[in-house]
């Protein structure tokens, strides 16, 4: 059984990288010289530095700077973020006016 917050994340990545593909490659075909071939692992790459490099809303940080984080203070804060963005998300706590 799949988890529906995990399928939407899945979904919007894919979407993300379909966009970028996308773009890549009509880049390449509007810029092609004769017999050069589309690169299509350099595009996969840069997408992926820069995803992994992209600030996250929910953790307030990028992937990069969490996998590398060896401050506990940060990476505790880092798993606070994402506990309240489900905790807001599920509905399970009172917003505060």
């Amino acid at each position: 059984m799949r988890h529906p917050q995990s399928q939407e994340l899945v979904e919007r990545h894919n979407t993300e990288l379909k966009k970028y593909l996308h773009i890549a490659f009509s880049d390449f075909l509007s810029q092609k010289e004769e017999d050069e071939i589309w690169n299509l692992a350099l595009d996969l790459e840069t997408f992926r530095v820069r995803e992994n490099n992209r600030f996250h809303t929910v953790t307030k940080a990028s992937a990069n700077t969490i996998i590398i984080s060896k401050d506990e203070q940060f990476l505790n804060t880092v798993f606070k973020n994402i506990e309240n963005y489900y905790k807001k998300k599920t509905g399970k706590i009172k917003k505060i006016k």
